[in-house]
């Protein structure tokens, strides 16, 4: 295993940030290093998402799904509006752009790919 991200679930459903309730939604997850995985208990750390898993256990976040099957269909369905929502403006921002100004901003790549991620930094 990688020494990256994790995410902790139980009862598939992913443990939310400082251990306050579950969700079935990755977007509102908490996220461990490995280290702290393995401090934490006898946690096992898997390799796929297998929902027959009750226990607890942890999850590379580059794998884990964006929502566990005990996620609320409501819930998956407001996440993936509010997703949109943030691609269509990303989109409209890309399209209101003219040549000049893209030219003079040679980061605009970077800064479109981060809006659409969701990454602030």
């Amino acid at each position: 295993m990688s020494g990256g991200e994790y995410y902790l679930l139980k009862r598939v459903l992913y443990e939310r940030p400082d251990h306050k309730g579950y969700t079935g939604l990755r977007a509102y997850a908490g996220k461990w290093p490995l280290r702290y995985v393995n401090s934490y208990g006898e946690i096992d750390v898997i390799d796929n998402y297998n929902p027959a898993r009750k226990y607890h256990h942890a999850i590379a976040a580059d794998i884990a799904p964006e929502f566990t099957v005990a996620c609320f269909p409501d819930a998956a369905l407001n996440r993936l509006k509010y997703e949109r929502g943030v691609l269509v403006a990303v989109l409209a921002e890309i399209r209101d752009q003219d040549e000049t100004e893209i030219a003079l901003d040679p980061d605009w790549p970077r800064r479109i790919a981060r809006a659409l991620i969701g990454d602030t930094q």
